[in-house]
């Protein structure tokens, strides 16, 4: 019986060739990826940061055998990790690919009920001394109820303000975004003139400035809000304590960050969700875009929060809505505005 000669030299060509283009990145798939990082190296906040080079044979890599965009997707979620951009996302035939690596806190049941019952403004007196407003987030993300909102913030205020009042609690707990400018216009009077703080590039420049100016606020060159204040005038300078939580994201962080530098003003409570940048969408093709973090928004002395925001006083759980004399951070709250404030 005649035996199967097998000859390897002439077998083996085959299989490294065949094994070769099994690993190689269809072109319609690299010229997807090339677009995106390229988006994403020319205004990514962090760019500056990264080694362009070293992270693009790194993808190549992890990408090899990619043949269609749905063996490739997976990948933008390692990214985003790598660009330290935890809010970018790639939207693809609605599914989103983000970052895993989520930062911020647990929320207790107790602040996840306060959310979802606190939905407008709330404002009272804890004593006759010191104010007390609840700001919840809003929907209003194309911004067309900005007055409205506006008009609710400054008519709490004229509330409960009055000449004995001696301090302020702003509670930013329940806030998770929304429409930043409608809440910081709305708090004018307690946050007092002068910048408060922007939208910092990567070139750490501010591409639109935050700015009171006879009570009014400004983005950049544009007012606001034509409202005003109409209540008993808001004594200048008063100590304000801002409260926060793992809950507070977005608008509510930018709020936040208009108080950091101001005197006599303290942050209590927990690390916020670290959402405080100006992301923009840049379009791939009909199916595909990118959501990036181009800016993040800084402080008065022109420091960025990226990661979320530090309290100066941590104080974690503790919460209570129904019974404020009750709540931990409140009660920290009256204590430092009590030490602090030399008329009390």
């Amino acid at each position: 019986m005649r035996k199967l000669m097998i000859f390897p030299f002439l077998i083996f060509p085959f299989l490294i060739t065949a094994q070769r283009e099994s690993l190689e990145i269809a072109d319609s798939v690299k010229i997807y990826l090339d677009k995106s990082l390229g988006i994403i190296e020319s205004t990514s906040h962090n760019s500056a940061n990264i080694n362009w080079n070293q992270l693009r044979e790194d993808l190549y890599y992890k990408a090899r055998g990619s043949k269609t965009l749905e063996d490739l997707l997976p990948l933008y979620p390692y990214i985003f990790e790598q660009i330290d951009d935890h809010q970018g996302t790639l939207l693809h035939k609605k599914t989103s690919y983000g970052c895993k690596k989520k930062i911020g806190i647990k929320v207790s049941a107790t602040l996840k009920n306060a959310i979802e019952k606190y939905t407008k403004v709330r404002s009272q007196k804890t004593g006759e001394e010191i104010g007390y407003i609840l700001i919840p987030g809003n929907d209003d993300l194309d911004s067309k109820q900005t007055d409205r909102l506006i008009s609710e913030i400054k008519n709490a205020v004229g509330r409960i303000n009055g000449p004995e009042l001696k301090a302020w609690i702003i509670d930013l707990r329940t806030n998770a975004g929304g429409n930043m400018y409608a809440m910081m216009a709305g708090l004018t009077e307690i946050i007092g003139e002068g910048r408060v703080g922007g939208f910092m590039n990567p070139a750490r420049h501010d591409h639109s400035e935050w700015l009171i100016k006879d009570g009014a606020f400004y983005a950049g060159s544009i007012k606001v809000s034509e409202l005003k204040y109409e209540g008993y005038p808001v004594r200048k300078h008063l100590p304000v304590a801002i409260l926060l939580s793992g809950s507070t994201a977005s608008a509510g962080e930018m709020t936040a960050i208009n108080f950091i530098g101001r005197p006599n003003s303290i942050l209590i409570g927990e690390s916020t969700a670290g959402y405080a940048s100006n992301n923009l969408e840049f379009k791939l093709d009909e199916f595909s875009s990118l959501d990036l973090a181009v800016e993040y928004a800084s402080d008065r002395n022109g420091i960025i929060y990226p990661k979320g925001i530090v309290p100066d006083i941590k104080v974690s759980n503790g919460d209570d809505f129904e019974i404020l004399s009750q709540d931990e951070k409140i009660k920290k709250a009256i204590s430092w505005l009590k030490k602090n404030a030399d008329f009390f």
